[in-house]
């Protein structure tokens, strides 16, 4: 048995004491009030001196083997700034702690430091288990903007570090880092699309490419602005690349002059995979032509 310094506690705290010194976080669950009592007492006191004490403090109580009072020293630390290494490098260690509260604030805290070494560790908690702490996770990543999106991008590369990342879906089908990564972007609409476009460049890695290309079709009319780099990916792509861009373009619509021409010549295209795909894009921006012009005449 450990020794233990007795001090001014609650009569609870100090039979817990007594009564062996067991750790209390592990007693805050005990079938015995007064053990429970004892634990919550002293899990209380610490979270009390995390509001009184500095950053050095609160970064030594995110290893308490209590999760409340590791939420709140991640917390505690999202009131400091600027933050040191060694803090910012615990913060990001939290993510991975076992409890979901926890990992959400310091995802918070990490927000709030703007540290871009947290960007990556943030990325990969959009394929956390948990739909809570992906949704914090994203809210994170938004506040890095240009940098976040950077990230982001180059999280699609076929050697991200990240890639082998993934979570099962309520329906028990597995969601992968890198469909994460894409169903975020989309969600951001013409925030992203200006570094979407600067992606689409031939010089970019062609997986990159290709998945950028699938975003910005899966953003619709907001992707507009992105067309005449869509179209100049086109002229510059290998057949999968070409395949896939009139595809998404035929997603975005008929908003710059050059879509229907280059749909057409794809359409001419010897590769059947590239003319199909061709087709099918004039028909999609025929049918979404029909259905404004029939929803003005309804007004």
């Amino acid at each position: 048995m450990r020794s233990c310094l007795l001090v001014a506690v609650p009569y609870a705290v100090g039979l817990w004491m007594l009564q062996g010194c067991a750790d209390p976080p592990v007693a805050i669950d005990h079938q015995d009030l007064e053990r429970r009592n004892a634990a919550l007492a002293v899990v209380r006191k610490e979270r009390a001196q995390l509001l009184t004490n500095g950053a050095d403090y609160a970064l030594t109580a995110l290893s308490h083997e209590d999760h409340r009072v590791r939420v709140k020293a991640a917390e505690r630390l999202a009131d400091f700034d600027p933050l040191s290494k060694e803090q910012v490098d615990g913060l990001i260690t939290a993510l991975s702690d076992s409890a979901a509260p926890v990992r959400i604030a310091a995802t918070r805290a990490l927000a709030n430091s703007g540290d871009p070494s947290a960007i990556d560790p943030l990325i990969a908690l959009l394929t956390d288990q948990e739909a809570s702490v992906r949704l914090w996770a994203g809210k994170a990543i938004r506040k890095y903007e240009r940098a976040g999106i950077h990230h982001l991008i180059h999280s699609l590369s076929a050697d991200s570090p990240l890639k082998d990342h993934s979570y099962e879906n309520l329906a028990g089908k597995k969601v992968t880092l890198r469909r994460g990564v894409k169903d975020f972007l989309a969600s951001m609409g013409k925030t992203a699309v200006p570094q979407l476009i600067e992606a689409l460049d031939e010089k970019t890695e062609p997986l990159i490419r290709h998945n950028i290309s699938g975003v910005l079709g899966r953003m619709g009319e907001e992707a507009k602005e992105a067309l005449p780099a869509m179209i100049k990916a086109f002229d510059s792509g290998d057949a999968r690349m070409r395949k896939n861009v009139v595809a998404d373009i035929g997603k975005i619509g008929d908003h710059h002059p050059e879509v229907m021409p280059t749909l057409k010549r794809a359409a001419a295209d010897a590769n059947k995979e590239i003319a199909s795909a061709a087709r099918r894009a004039m028909r999609a921006i025929k049918k979404q032509a029909n259905k404004k012009k029939n929803k003005g005449k309804k007004k």
